[in-house]
């Protein structure tokens, strides 16, 4: 069912007196370092399989640190599991410092992060230090430089705060900066708390058809009558709205499941309302998702010769100076190649076609140095696919994630005369994906709201439904103006080493932290909005949230692509302390190699280190999809056990981000984080009961511990 609603939400505790607060009696087990197996990571693939990133919530936490020197001699709390403490530095400290193992670990630590920051105190550097400790980092790994590194270029804010429950202390400019001038706030403001209002406005959307489809055991799929892909329509075309800002991975089915979606915003540029857009340009080795810089030269003797393109493509949007380069049309060779395809391999099935083109038509020049095998899949590819009467207008040399957002830019550019004016424009550096699915509304009345979420703006995703997603509506001006703030980012023009030829703004590494960050409402709620790879929604929410649980606890964890060492380190604390943690991932990119399950640097499947046998323990479970259709969730929730035994759910967290190194390391994504500690929103307890009833309960075991 659809579910619309109006929430908000706020956070709690203090990170390093979650993850110190677990006993660590018995000293980390070190992986053997020859065991490290490089992980590859699909930067053009939205399955992450390295490191993992996370993604919003949490609490602050003050700079100030309690006193390290009175902590060294505190008690060791033996075999107990401990309610969060104050200070999460401090509890850690206390219970593993004592042990020679510990203290060695932390003394390496301390070592060589003195080399590593020259600017902090030794008071943070041991903070820093302590943490690298609990998870089980020492120099003698083989991955640990480069875990370091990664939490040393990231906002380290959890682990100096006093509290994780200071949502404002976790969102301030780090004290120690990030080395990576990527992550380095440019505005001292950005993590003031801002009130937007007397309470949260928001709707959201669960896809139904992928459940009911499976449930009913319904072939062929049938799509549900009203869909989400329906409702984002029916916001596009509100006659309220007097322009559109869209940050779009893509679109595809434009003439059936997305029609509605395409033939409004076609509409809205008809109607002269402003629309602009940037989408995700595919740079990956797959047929049909090569940009195509490579000629095809007729030989005399009707074979082709496959030639690298002379000069660079023509990034023009409207008038390309050089059309037999153009990146928006189709290659000048297309049609004679077609037509020549289709005169010799009349009556053939597609691997006789296939056989034919690539051993009689198809000669690689000598000098040609790229890959000859990828090229070859995309020309036999072409022969199959395309038609020499249809192929200018359906092919051209730029590649899409989904193919349709090529006659999306055209519309979007109907009605520009020069590339200045330009509405549609697409990611630069390739690097990595833009995979936003957000779109900011302004209205007549000048107020603005944002549509954003886990769902792709495609057919599986919100046309058919056949996958499992969640859309969100916020309607507030001050949060869809942060959205907007990200996408002018985006949309430029920037002068970030583009090609001469493109017009377009700053994407992936090329950008800067310039978005406001927290907002606050008179109800209670807490909404904190975060951008890859700037904001560092990992640290600043998805591991304070984690390390924020308690006993008795539940988190509820509905993911599409997991990886990350810190990320599997936090839920096995989690669940030393006694949090139930319920983990539902998709069962290929989810499961897959690199994910949390299946990761040679740590590994749910490994015994939990900070687990011992005499303790209460929690439970860490993980269940994998059983429906055809993908769990394509990025989200989770945080729900409190109180003291009359009740619960109540705290904490949401929900945008486009995979919780892996490439979502929020490199990716250009979101996530908002809803919090309240007093109130019960109806976004979390709807998730929650769309998590338990239908995710969870469609899903088999994989890993319970």
């Amino acid at each position: 069912m659809h579910f619309i609603t109006k929430t908000r939400l706020a956070f709690s505790t203090s990170l390093l007196s979650v993850l110190f607060s677990v006993a660590l009696t018995s000293g980390c087990s070190q992986r053997d370092a020859e065991a490290l197996k490089k992980q590859a990571v699909d930067q053009k693939q939205e399955i992450t399989i390295n490191e993992n990133i996370c993604a919003l919530n949490d609490p602050s936490c003050k700079t100030q640190p309690p006193d390290i020197d009175a902590e060294v001699d505190a008690p060791v709390i033996e075999d107990t599991i401990v309610d969060q403490p104050e200070s999460l530095v401090g509890d850690l400290h206390s219970q593993f410092t004592t042990k020679e193992e510990n203290k060695k670990r932390i003394e390496e630590n301390v070592a060589y992060l003195k080399g590593q920051l020259k600017e902090a105190s030794d008071e943070q550097i041991l903070k820093i230090a302590k943490y690298l400790s609990y998870i089980k980092l020492s120099p003698s790994q083989a991955h640990y430089k480069k875990d370091v590194s990664r939490l040393l270029d990231s906002s380290t804010q959890f682990i100096l705060c006093t509290s994780l429950e200071d949502l404002q202390c976790l969102e301030d400019a780090p004290a120690i900066a990030p080395r990576k001038i990527l992550r380095v706030d440019t505005a001292n403001d950005l993590g003031k708390p801002v009130r937007a209002g007397d309470k949260l406005d928001i709707e959201y959307y669960f896809t139904k058809g992928w459940y009911d489809n499976h449930i009913k055991k319904q072939k062929p799929f049938i799509i549900p009558e009203v869909t989400v892909a329906k409702k984002l329509a029916e916001k596009i075309s509100s006659p309220e709205v007097k322009s559109m800002s869209m940050a779009l991975y893509g679109i595809d089915d434009i003439s059936d499941s997305m029609s509605s979606v395409y033939q409004a915003v076609q509409k809205r540029v008809i109607e002269k309302i402003p629309v602009k857009a940037v989408v995700d340009v595919s740079d990956a080795t797959r047929p049909n998702d090569l940009i195509r810089d490579y000629d095809l030269i007729r030989q005399e003797d009707g074979t082709y010769k496959v030639i690298h393109m002379p000069g660079l493509l023509d990034l023009s949007y409207v008038n390309p100076k050089n059309p037999a380069n153009w990146a928006f049309g189709a290659p000048y060779w297309a049609v004679q190649f077609l037509k020549d395809v289709e005169a010799a391999t009349q009556g053939m099935s597609q691997s006789k076609i296939k056989e034919h083109v690539s051993t009689k038509m198809i000669k690689f020049d000598k000098s040609f140095t790229g890959n000859t095998k990828s090229i070859l899949a995309d020309i036999l590819w072409i022969a199959i696919n395309k038609k020499s009467n249809d192929v200018e207008s359906t092919l051209t040399r730029m590649a899409y994630q989904y193919q349709a957002t090529q006659d999306l830019l055209r519309v979007i550019n109907s009605n520009s005369r020069t590339d200045a004016e330009s509405m549609g424009r697409i990611e630069y550096p390739y690097s990595g994906i833009m995979h936003n699915k957000f779109v900011v509304f302004e209205k007549n009345d000048q107020s603005k709201s944002v549509w954003t979420g886990t769902a792709n703006i495609s057919r599986t995703c919100m046309g058919s439904e056949e996958n499992a997603n969640m859309s969100v509506y916020v309607k507030n001006t001050l949060i869809a103006q942060a959205f907007q703030d990200e996408f002018n980012e985006m949309y430029g023009p920037s002068n970030n080493g583009q090609l001469e030829s493109l017009i377009t703004g700053a994407f992936h590494t090329k950008k800067r932290p310039n978005t406001k960050r927290y907002f606050t409402f008179d109800d209670g709620t807490h909404v904190r909005v975060h951008f890859s790879p700037t904001d560092d929604a990992e640290h600043r929410v998805i591991l304070p949230m984690l390390y924020s649980a308690r006993k008795g606890d539940i988190i509820r964890i509905s993911m599409f692509g997991s990886a990350g060492y810190e990320l599997v380190r936090a839920l096995q604390s989690a669940a030393a302390r006694g949090v139930e943690v319920r983990i539902a991932v998709d069962s290929l990119s989810g499961a897959g190699t690199g994910s949390w399950i299946k990761s040679t640097t740590a590994s749910l499947l490994e015994p939990n280190p900070y687990q011992q046998a005499e303790q209460i323990k929690g439970l860490i479970e993980v269940r994998k999809n059983d429906w055809k259709g993908l769990n394509h969730y990025k989200a989770a929730t945080l729900t409190r056990k109180m003291a009359d035994g009740s619960y109540h759910p705290e904490v949401i967290i929900i945008g486009s981000q995979n919780w892996s190194g490439s979502g929020n390391d490199l990716n250009d994504e979101n996530v908002i984080t809803i919090s309240n500690k007093t109130k019960s929103l109806a976004v979390m307890t709807d998730y929650n009961e769309e998590f338990d009833s239908r995710i969870w309960s469609l899903s088999t075991t994989i890993l319970k511990q």
